[in-house]
């Protein structure tokens, strides 16, 4: 199969759930592929992926002005 150039994962927001399936992207990733999760903030997950498979791990965080969502966070991981 040809290799992952982009995954998002935006599905259940546990640890094992979001692990499973970002290690099963990465071990799939393309040279210049990337990682998102849309909930870095949840989880430790990502940053624990790339950790392991070497990529460079980002971190956006929102912040919110006068609403009463205080934000949250997207992660990235490249090569």
């Amino acid at each position: 199969s040809p290799p992952v150039g982009i995954f998002i994962h935006d599905s259940m927001h546990d640890y094992e759930n979001e692990r499973y399936e970002l290690r099963t992207a990465a071990a799939q990733l393309a040279a210049n592929g990337v990682l998102i999760s849309d909930n870095a903030h949840v989880t430790q997950a990502l940053a624990d992926t790339c950790r392991e498979f070497g990529l460079h791990y980002f971190e956006f965080r929102e912040r919110s002005m006068r609403h009463f969502y205080l934000g949250g966070a997207m992660g990235a991981g490249r090569c």
